[in-house]
């Protein structure tokens, strides 16, 4: 019978997860190990039923700490004029669980008294720990890689579990990610931080590229793994990062492509990666390296928190891709059926319209609602603006190309003046609209990459030198086709292999 009967622990995994565990009479797995394919194992130690005596002031169920250390419970209170203190990692209102604790005295994600019980089997500094800490639980830090603070929440759900639970494989990618996001205000960070955050990539590379991808926990594990080199490069090696996303989607395509093509979305950050591969690909007139198909949960009631709600819209940009790479490998006879083709996507990318939803106003603030709708209309717009070039070369037929290039533009200075922030993941918007700007505009919009454009100082300045290399060919040459763009250094279209 379904259940866990009375006499039947619940597996390591599900006690771990803090799931119910089901077993089915006559299986030698539960429900959850034999639907995913796991060990099903009960190796950890028993302990006696009942509240464990408390043993000190700080494990005091009143009190500072207001929380009862046995049922791992703390109320989240915000008091007037104090800082917010964040849940612990093992926090029952938050979905957050722990796994057994070391009795081997390393270091834990939160090891002050009071701040949580949850540690990890892994060899940690306080100071990595605590940068840990610090990112999982700061909106601000979190917001650099999200549209708003309401999926802050969501996105600890997301990475807390996986962290403990394949905290071997990304261990190294995490902390590279987290100490080379908490420096200054300025982005300055110390020379051991500096030597520290690589020392962790370079581990977490070679963790990478050794992973083999059988089942969903480890193709989870090479994502999460990718998208945290990924944010290291960002701030490091920018132009390292087309190459890791590629890495990372090369290895997951074999078991995406026959398990997950169209199924709930069950990767929380593959569109992230999806959207680096297709800024990446259209520029170099390649193909998309991971074909993505729109999760069945993306309806109306669907909010990613990267794309917000243009999900829908990723085929039709790895369609472009597609187009952008069979233009560059025909000759002129054979490039009428491809047209054809560059006629019906255009068509498609008119017509688009996101996925919306009633609830949006009440769901989200209204600077994410409007940075959700204003993200809609600038990919739609760039992505006519580069079927467009497709068709024609840079220096014919540029007004069209000119009044798509000043929507966009205009669009994000409009909403970063109205809220005072950037628009997240807009940033091959940005650069295919900079690239028809006028010559006495060009100052102009250079200097606003600074504002318009996130992630780090470095990023904005390989962006700002994309551009510019790309202006003086523009001036250099009468025309030049979409495919000349390949010659230029960017973090979006180098793809050397990658040495940390």
């Amino acid at each position: 019978m379904d259940g866990c009967p009375p006499q039947q622990r619940a597996c390591d995994r599900c006690h771990n997860i803090k799931e119910r565990c089901r077993w089915v009479h006559g299986y030698p797995k539960c429900d959850r190990c034999f639907r995913l394919n796991h060990i099903c194992q009960k190796n950890r130690p028993t302990r006696k039923r009942g509240r464990r005596p408390f043993s000190s002031p700080d494990d005091s169920p009143v009190g500072g700490n207001d929380f009862r250390q046995d049922g791992l419970h703390r109320d989240r209170i915000r008091v007037p004029g104090r800082h917010y203190q964040p849940p612990s990692l093992d926090s029952k209102d938050t979905g957050y669980t722990c796994p057994e604790e070391s009795s081997g005295g390393e270091a834990s994600i939160t090891s002050r008294p009071g701040n949580g019980l949850m540690k990890y089997n892994i060899k940690m500094s306080t100071a990595e720990t605590e940068q840990i800490r610090q990112i999982l639980f700061s909106d601000c830090l979190l917001e650099n890689f999200i549209l708003g603070p309401s999926f802050c929440e969501s996105m600890r759900q997301y990475l807390i579990p996986r962290l403990f639970l394949s905290k071997t494989v990304l261990q190294d990618g995490f902390l590279a990610g987290a100490l080379s996001w908490t420096g200054t205000e300025e982005g300055c960070l110390e020379p051991d931080l500096v030597d520290a955050s690589f020392r962790h990539a370079s581990s977490a590379l070679a963790s990478l590229g050794s992973l083999k991808v059988t089942d969903f926990e480890t193709m989870s594990d090479c994502l999460m793994l990718g998208v945290s080199l990924i944010n290291f490069a960002l701030k490091h090696r920018v132009k390292d990062v087309h190459t890791i996303c590629c890495q990372t989607l090369v290895l997951m395509k074999p078991f995406y492509d026959v398990h997950l093509s169209g199924a709930s979305d069950p990767l929380g950050l593959l569109t992230c990666m999806t959207l680096w591969d297709i800024s990446g690909s259209v520029l170099q007139s390649k193909i998309p390296t991971l074909r993505f198909c729109v999760p069945q949960t993306s309806t109306d009631q669907h909010v990613d928190r990267y794309l917000g709600i243009c999900v829908s819209l990723i085929p039709l940009l790895q369609d472009i891709c597609e187009i952008s790479a069979a233009l560059l490998c025909v000759d002129a006879d054979d490039a009428q059926g491809i047209f054809q083709t560059w006629h019906e996507l255009e068509d498609k990318v008119q017509q688009w319209r996101p996925a919306t939803s009633q609830d949006l106003h009440r769901l989200f603030n209204a600077i994410e609602v409007s940075h959700m709708l204003c993200q809609a209309q600038v990919w739609q717009q760039a992505a006519l603006l580069i079927l467009h070039r497709l068709r024609h070369p840079y220096g014919t037929n540029d007004e069209p190309a000119r009044v798509l290039s000043k929507a966009i533009l205009t669009n994000l200075d409009m909403i970063h003046l109205c809220t005072r922030k950037a628009v997240k993941h807009v940033e091959l918007a940005f650069l295919v609209a900079c690239l028809e700007v006028e010559a006495r505009q060009r100052r102009q919009w250079l200097q606003k990459v600074r504002v318009l454009v996130g992630y780090s100082a470095q990023f904005q300045k390989d962006m700002q030198d994309t551009i510019t290399s790309i202006w003086r060919a523009q001036d250099r040459c009468k025309t030049m086709s979409w495919g000349s763009l390949s010659i230029f250094s960017s973090g979006f279209l180098r793809s050397p292999t990658v040495q940390i």
